[in-house]
């Protein structure tokens, strides 16, 4: 699955995420730089699953922003679901499935924006 969004009011900044479904990797980029990476591999459970636990990061230099990209439990047949906050308003929510293309870090999703609610 893959999303990206923009955070800042002047200094604006794109954040993209991208998880990769078999394998369980998180990857996060700010601006093409790389600053979160979670491996699936490190996780055996579904009880203690990188894609369970919310991942928050900064984001700016001179406009600073906390930004959280927290996971919604769905259903085993749902589409993933992560609400993102930004200094801990509510900004949107992103959902889809994910669609596995090749074998660990080449793989791509769908993604739906949500209405903000």
């Amino acid at each position: 699955m893959k999303f990206s969004f923009e955070v800042g009011e002047k200094e604006k900044h794109q954040v993209r995420f991208q998880r990769n479904w078999p394998g369980g990797d998180i990857l996060i980029f700010v601006d093409d730089l790389q600053v979160a990476y979670r491996d699936g591999r490190a996780y055996r459970s579904s009880f203690d699953n990188p894609a369970s636990e919310p991942i928050g990061f900064t984001v700016g230099d001179h406009e600073k922003h906390n930004v959280r990209i927290v996971p919604v439990p769905q259903g085993f047949w749902e589409p993933c679901k992560y609400r993102i906050l930004v200094d801990g308003n509510y900004q949107t929510e992103r959902y889809g499935y994910w669609v596995f293309s090749g074998i660990r870090g080449s793989f791509s999703g769908k993604s739906r924006q949500l209405k903000n609610k």
